[in-house]
């Protein structure tokens, strides 16, 4: 698991997968699964919006950079009520192109199986655990607005339905390190 996955999911109890799961009427041993995917589109989604258009990829940045409560992380349950539904409404609207809404829901809907109400959901759900492991990854590395866009393409180039994302960013982690040490000699 790379370093987005365990700032997404590393820490995700079996007793909050079951909690989870129930709220989404998932099996819990799939509740991972299902997280991972929706986080999977999520990763394609927010990489055509930055690479299309400089001032999403600026927006982005700055919103990553305000981001440094990670607590999150430790207790994702805490999403669950229904006072953060709006909120995590909001961060995802902020995180797609207008219009994509439906699109990604049609994609996990097809990746997961569930009903669209339930997709709809998970993905508002998914959305600030993404954008806390994302911020978290963007401060580790000390990116700005364009290597966050390169991270963002290099890891969404194995986009495959066998690859994880927590695969795909890892190997984007691995090509920006090496990039980055060829560009300094």
């Amino acid at each position: 698991m790379n370093d987005l996955m365990k700032s997404m999911l590393g820490n995700v109890s079996e007793k909050a997968l079951k909690e989870i799961g129930k709220n989404f009427n998932l099996d819990p041993s799939k509740t991972k699964d299902s997280m991972q995917g929706v986080a999977s589109v999520l990763l394609n989604q927010v990489t055509q919006k930055v690479s299309s258009n400089k001032n999403s990829a600026d927006s982005l940045n700055k919103a990553l950079d305000k981001t440094d409560d990670f607590s999150i992380l430790g207790n994702i349950t805490s999403l669950l009520s229904p006072e953060k539904e709006k909120d995590n409404k909001s961060m995802l609207d902020g995180l797609i192109e207008k219009g994509k809404n439906q699109i990604m829901i049609q994609q996990v809907i097809t990746k997961t199986g569930m009903s669209k109400e339930m997709a709809t959901k998970l993905v508002t759900f998914v959305a600030p655990l993404f954008m806390a492991g994302l911020a978290k990854i963007k401060k580790k590395t000390n990116l700005d607005a364009t290597g966050l866009t390169n991270l963002l393409q290099m890891a969404n180039l194995g986009n495959s339905e066998n690859k994880s994302i927590g695969g795909k960013i890892q190997s984007a982690m691995g090509m920006f390190k090496i990039a980055k040490g060829f560009f300094r000699k």
